[in-house]
Parts: structure tokens; C-alpha cells; sequence
């Protein structure tokens, strides 16, 4: 099937705790790239056609999971209604569903992405993430209680 995202997310999308999300299993898994989409991604989420196979079987191992923050709160939520847990939550069965290990994972992002990426990888005790340009600031900081990583 050629990329197009409307399909694409009617066969691969999925939600649970309230997020929506999507995901490519591998026919081999052997790696998690979790993809945390930046503040653009309001209907779709970022790197969904990048990481696109006709097929659909991903055979070089590489499973895929596309997460987006629709609430544009850095992937925490706020003191309210705090959302860490659920995206741990949701990144944890994509790796049961894949039968892989949290040292399988890998989170990549940028922006608001980016900072969620190196949150989550941090937290997690991931392989490791790919940022760019992370969107670090004071409230971020403060949702997650790293003070090393605000701002002086």
C-alpha cells in the first residue's frame, strides 16, 4: 500500500489512556524507535511517512511506535492531570507487544519531541535518544522535577 496518512492511521492507529497513537510491528522485532511528534503534528504525527514500508512487514527489525501530545503540554500533562505515566504506560506494551526489553528502545524527537525523547529515554532507562532541538524550559523541568535539566 502507498503512504497515505488517512489510511495509514485507520490500519495502524491506536489508543489507549486517552492518547492516540500508532505503531508498525515489525515481522522480526528487534528494536522500538519510539517517535515523539513536535508541537506541528495537531492531526498526524511526525515521521509517520519517513519510516513508511509498501509492505508493511519492516523486516529489518526495526518496530515503530508514533506518539503525539495533542494537548501540546511536553508529553507530561500538568499538576492536574500529569501524563508521564500513561506514556510509560503505552511505550511499555509496545515493547511486551514486540517481546522486546526497555534496551531495545530508542526514542527520537525534536522541539517538544526532543524533550520528551531525552525525558522518557532518561526515565525509562532506555537505549538511548535522537533529539533535535529540544524544547527544555522551566515549567518542563518543573513537571518531571529534574532540576539539572531547567534553566538557570
Amino acid at each position: 500500500m502507498k503512504f497515505d496518512a488517512v489510511a495509514v492511521i485507520e490500519a495502524h492507529g491506536a489508543s489507549a489512556l486517552g492518547e492516540q497513537f500508532a505503531h508498525y510491528r515489525s515481522i522480526k522485532p528487534s528494536k522500538l524507535l519510539v517517535c515523539f511528534s513536535d508541537m506541528d503534528a495537531r492531526e498526524s504525527f511526525n515521521r509517520l511517512s519517513w519510516f513508511w514500508d509498501q509492505d508493511q512487514q519492516w523486516a529489518d527489525g526495526v518496530s515503530f511506535l508514533f506518539l503525539r501530545d495533542t494537548t501540546f503540554s511536553d508529553f507530561l500533562g500538568n499538576d492536574a492531570a500529569p501524563k508521564r505515566h500513561t506514556y510509560q504506560k503505552i511505550i511499555d506494551k509496545a515493547l511486551e507487544q514486540n517481546g522486546l526489553e526497555r534496551s531495545q528502545a530508542l526514542t527520537v524527537g525534536s522541539s517538544m519531541g526532543g524533550h520528551a525523547a531525552i525525558l522518557y529515554a532518561f526515565q525509562m532507562a532506555l537505549a538511548g535518544a535522537i533529539v533535535g532541538v529540544p524544547q527544555v524550559n522551566k515549567s518542563c523541568a518543573r513537571m518531571h522535577r529534574h532540576g539539572r535539566l531547567s534553566p538557570c
